[in-house]
């Protein structure tokens, strides 16, 4: 949070020593080939072989869908926020989940000793939510009439709920969320859960359902994992955060008292490396490719907002190879192209 007014606005963070960090090195490696076994695939973090970028394309191409969407059912999104999930979870269903699992007896009283300790806690989500879509209850999205059904996304305590919208399926999901969160000690934190409606929904039901859920009803659901998902055409404004955080990393860093190689150096392997989590989801528009290739072109030649130096050399010679003559640095449009191949 950029700007915290309570105490409640922080997180902790854990300071594990080393033996700490190697027993759990050891532990999750051996773990490790079994959990896409015992993870759900709605279910993104700490499965090797998912990546939180699958969440953010699939969020983006529901919210797209959901604006084209002709039918007059209509559909909502919940993003949900767990107020201090890894705080409140229980540490009993963390073993009770264990024990559940066949996990050997000494591997389990390892892992209570390590969870248990006041530095580090962990998060486990069932499968309420899946069952609650197997059994039919929970009519979830789905992209076209073969698709592959929607009903939530995880990754870590970042939860996002989609099914129709109407008050039958209001209820299945406070239901559901009521559950999850007497199973797991969690809280839904209503005052940041924001719900998001088909167009096609009418005033009256957003109203009904959202006073029913006790969420926060919206037409901008903000930023997903770090990502802003796209409601409406993309302009150069869309993606200016990407600018911004370069802008504030660069001016962080003495222009003037570093050498050429220096600063070929951090654009090499900080500026340019900077958007490369937003160019994983979306093709950035040209004139923000442009501008993230003139900051690092600025930074490059020693440029400054109060004095501007001249380029020495051409942005597409600086790009070659080294082999051909340049400095091997990557331009910010073929490098989005890159990542969406």
């Amino acid at each position: 949070m950029d700007h915290p007014q309570t105490i409640r606005d922080f997180r902790l963070i854990s300071l594990c020593n080393v033996i700490y960090k190697v027993i759990t090195k050891v532990i999750s490696n051996r773990l490790r080939r079994f959990m896409p076994q015992v993870i759900a695939p709605n279910q993104c973090s700490f499965v090797q072989g998912r990546q939180s970028v699958d969440n953010i394309i699939l969020t983006q191409e529901i919210i797209h869908s959901m604006h084209t969407l002709k039918n007059k059912r209509g559909f909502m999104v919940v993003k949900i926020d767990l107020e201090k999930a890894y705080d409140r979870i229980w540490w009993d269903f963390i073993f009770d989940c264990l024990s559940e699992l066949n996990i050997p007896t000494y591997l389990c009283k390892v892992i209570e000793a390590c969870v248990s300790s006041p530095s580090m806690q962990l998060t486990w989500n069932g499968h309420l939510i899946q069952g609650a879509v197997d059994s039919g209850e929970w009519r979830p999205f789905q992209l076209n009439k073969h698709g592959t059904a929607i009903s939530h996304l995880f990754f870590a305590d970042d939860l996002i709920l989609f099914s129709e919208a109407n008050m039958e399926q209001a209820g299945i999901m406070k239901a559901t969320l009521d559950d999850f969160c007497a199973l797991l000690g969690q809280r839904v934190n209503a005052s940041k859960t924001r719900v998001f409606f088909s167009p096609c929904i009418n005033h009256t039901r957003v109203t009904e359902i959202s006073d029913f859920l006790g969420f926060t009803p919206t037409i901008d659901l903000g930023k997903y994992l770090g990502r802003p998902i796209i409601h409406k055409r993309v302009t150069k404004s869309t993606y200016n955060g990407i600018l911004e955080k370069m802008h504030s990393q660069l001016s962080t860093w003495k222009v003037n008292t570093l050498s050429f190689t220096a600063r070929s150096t951090l654009v090499s392997s900080v500026a340019t490396a900077m958007p490369s989590y937003a160019m994983q989801t979306t093709r950035l528009p040209k004139g923000t490719c442009d501008r993230i290739d003139k900051k690092c072109r600025d930074f490059l030649w020693g440029s400054t907002t109060s004095a501007q130096k001249v380029y020495l050399l051409a942005w597409d010679n600086v790009c070659k190879s080294k082999s051909d003559g340049g400095l091997g640095l990557r331009q910010a449009r073929f490098q989005n192209k890159a990542f969406m191949m």
